[in-house]
């Protein structure tokens, strides 16, 4: 409070941080940015029904005394029905361009590598392609992250050979896994609320890195898959979808890869860069800053 002279817009950043900024612009007449990166009351998977439903009540109420919301993806749109915005933007979760200085290089004999860095949890279909992968020997799974389903997923692997688990890694080191990889695994569980609107960066590092991706239906990515042309959809925790897809990948030419490198790349740069999201989350405080210096 004893800087407010020292600023015009408040960002908010999810649901926890919303009521003090709001009570911040109340008392000293701040314009506030709700940035949405996943909708608080879809994440209390543990939390009693009517609490999630109070809660969830609770912050699209509080959404029309906001100046603008940011959701990072469209398909949220539907999961934030009901709120009175005033201005909706969507500024997607894309990394920065960061590919000049990751060069892609193979030190894999393996016919397909399987790139997986992030969250270790069930419901990104890591069991299944663990699965899957066991028994395709000329493939290889690379897998990196922590999560609360670590162990269980460590124990699967069994110390199959063509599967390399790396644990916790650097963040630049999750970037080169995908940038080295054949095809990016992001098969979420659509079921889970926050997964059905996912927009998750593997799907722009997949676009930048010029790397097809799987992702699973039903999920915030099936559509920029499926209109650009980016790689595979499949049913969540289908083992013959899964095997399919990676069997389809794994036979391309190196003129189909190049093309599919090349579409990505042109996708990202053109629809969805961190370049692009930069300027219309700057134009965001432009208009803002403009407006209050009119007051």
């Amino acid at each position: 409070m004893q800087h407010a002279s020292d600023y015009e817009v408040i960002h908010a950043c999810d649901f926890d941080t919303l009521i003090p900024a709001l009570i911040t612009k109340l008392v000293h007449r701040k314009k506030v940015v709700y940035d949405i990166f996943d909708v608080y009351a879809d994440t209390l998977k543990s939390v009693p029904k009517w609490i999630r439903y109070l809660l969830k009540k609770m912050d699209l109420k509080l959404m029309s005394f906001v100046d603008v919301v940011i959701i990072a993806d469209e398909n949220r749109v539907e999961q934030i029905r009901g709120a009175r915005i005033r201005h909706l933007e969507v500024i997607y979760n894309s990394p920065p361009s960061v590919d000049l200085h990751l060069k892609r290089h193979r030190d894999s004999d393996h016919r397909l590598i399987i790139g997986y860095a992030g969250v270790l949890t069930k419901n990104r279909g890591l069991v299944e392609a663990i699965e899957v992968v066991k028994s395709h020997p000329e493939w290889q799974l690379v897998l990196a992250g922590s999560g609360p389903d670590e162990q269980e997923i460590i124990s699967r692997i069994n110390n199959s050979p063509n599967i390399k688990f790396l644990g916790t890694v650097e963040y630049e080191q999750a970037l080169q896994i995908h940038a080295d990889s054949d095809v990016i695994l992001a098969t979420y569980d659509p079921t889970i609320p926050n997964n059905k609107y996912s927009s998750a960066n593997k799907l722009f590092e997949a676009m930048m890195f010029g790397v097809p991706i799987i992702v699973a239906m039903g999920t915030g990515m099936d559509r920029i898959v499926e209109k650009y042309n980016l790689g595979c959809v499949v049913q969540y925790g289908g083992l013959s979808e899964l095997e399919e897809a990676l069997e389809l990948i794994s036979c391309l030419t190196p003129s189909e890869r190049e093309a599919i490198s090349v579409r990505g790349r042109n996708v990202f740069a053109n629809n969805f860069s961190w370049e692009k999201m930069e300027k219309r989350l700057l134009a965001i405080y432009e208009g803002l800053v403009r407006w209050t210096l009119k007051l």
